[in-house]
């Protein structure tokens, strides 16, 4: 629950600020930020695609498959999307997960 709740997408007028959803957002961010920094380093060829998918396929499959359907992942890629973390997302496009394809049903549901 705590972590729907710190997700809540920006554009939403409830998000709170409670110290432990701060907390919440901040770990995202610093996920977010070291999925980019995987990323980055697969498009200069410092890690093969191979490497990385094999090193981050549960996460994948977590995110895109076995829990799409739970408000806090929904939460999750709205967070992303809305936050416009490209390059994040391209990663996530490596594992056939579009965010941005997912975003209007996410934001139905959201509001639902």
């Amino acid at each position: 629950m705590d972590v729907e709740r710190a997700l809540v997408p920006p554009s939403s007028a409830v998000q709170t600020c409670e110290p432990i959803d701060t907390a919440i957002r901040d770990c995202f961010e610093d996920l977010l930020n070291r999925f980019a920094g995987l990323e980055r380093m697969a498009q200069e060829g410092l890690i093969r695609e191979s490497d990385l998918k094999d090193a981050l396929r549960r996460w994948f499959f977590i995110i895109g498959e076995r829990d799409k359907d739970k408000s806090h992942i929904r939460n999750l890629r709205l967070f992303i999307v809305e936050g416009r973390r490209e390059t994040a997302m391209k990663l996530f496009r490596r594992f056939d997960i579009d965010l941005k394809l997912a975003y209007p049903a996410d934001v139905a549901s959201f509001q639902a």
